[in-house]
């Protein structure tokens, strides 16, 4: 019951981190003329807990139902990481384009999966 808790704890920790970076996105396309190449920086707290949460995608898929939701989550941070054009975005794929290949082998894969790697 509290390793459920701790995986819970670590998919909203990845949806406050995702909903932070779009928080930035929407402040600079309000604020620029969708200077799209530019760099978003972030602030430094939220850098790590990132970090942290995409050095978990391996070890997530052992933990079940739980796990893999939470997994998808930290997917879909580290997608919005990418393509918000993030500060140090290439340090958020190195374990996402893996596992996103390996997903999209699965008997259950879908087109989006494939996609995804794209």
């Amino acid at each position: 019951a509290a390793s459920t808790l701790s995986v819970m704890y670590l998919r909203i920790c990845a949806f406050l981190v995702d909903a932070y970076l779009d928080g930035l996105l929407k402040r600079q396309r309000k604020g620029t003329n969708n200077n799209n190449n530019r760099r978003v920086e972030v602030i430094d707290e939220v850098f790590e807990v990132a970090e942290m949460l995409h050095d978990l995608l391996f070890p997530l898929q052992n933990c079940g139902k739980e796990g893999m939701a939470t997994q998808s989550a930290i997917f879909a941070m580290c997608e919005n990481w990418w393509h918000g054009n993030f500060d140090d975005k290439e340090l958020f794929v190195t374990q996402l384009i893996p596992l996103l290949l390996v997903k999209s082998l699965e008997d259950t894969a879908q087109k989006n999966d494939v996609k995804r790697l794209y």
